[in-house]
């Protein structure tokens, strides 16, 4: 039995978060400096169509946001790239808005609530907007939970298929926090 090793390396890197607009501002923050939140309220994810930024959620427009810079920052097409999306809980806003609306009326449903709710709706929009035609995924990656594992796992099929460059956004949820404390309540109680 043969062994091979997977070698990754990192070529750019994409953050965006409230405040901060990339990755030398995330610096400039982690260096000291106050986050300018009133002028990075919400990312550019300029990949997108403008009519798809109006529409996309949160994590699809910071998904595509970071995955435009790592992009940017290593000189690679989005187009021609594999790609892998992490996300915690895909757009738990949208989750518990469906979850009101089946207890309230149930006809009133849309369907393309769900579709932007699920943790894959960021590739899914990303491979759309950048014309790209390999191999995409997403991977959940849950609370507390190790990216480095969580990436390698996602790429292992990339590595079958012989896979040279692919780009890795990871969007840890706005709502983790909240579901973290629930979590933590939950197992205080019993439950």
């Amino acid at each position: 039995m043969s062994m091979h090793t997977l070698t990754v390396s990192i070529e750019g890197i994409g953050l965006w978060a409230p405040g901060i607009a990339d990755w030398p501002a995330a610096l400039r923050v982690f260096a000291g400096a106050a986050p300018d939140v009133a002028a990075v309220a919400k990312p550019s994810a300029a990949a997108l169509p403008p009519a798809e930024r109006r529409r996309a959620p949160e994590p699809v427009l910071i998904a595509s946001e970071a995955a435009g810079q790592a992009c940017a920052m290593a000189g690679r097409d989005p187009a021609t790239l594999a790609c892998v999306f992490a996300s915690t809980h895909g757009d738990i806003a949208i989750t518990d808005t469906m979850c009101e609306t089946l207890a309230a009326d149930p006809r009133e449903l849309s369907p393309i609530r769900f579709h932007n709710s699920v943790h894959n709706a960021p590739s899914g929009y990303w491979t759309v907007a950048t014309h790209c035609h390999a191999a995409a995924t997403a991977t959940k990656a849950l609370m507390r939970s190790n990216l480095r594992r969580s990436g390698a796992s996602a790429i292992r099929p990339f590595r079958a298929a012989r896979v040279r460059q692919c780009s890795f956004p990871a969007c840890p949820s706005s709502a983790s926090r909240r579901v973290s404390a629930i979590a933590r309540y939950r197992r205080g109680a019993g439950g």
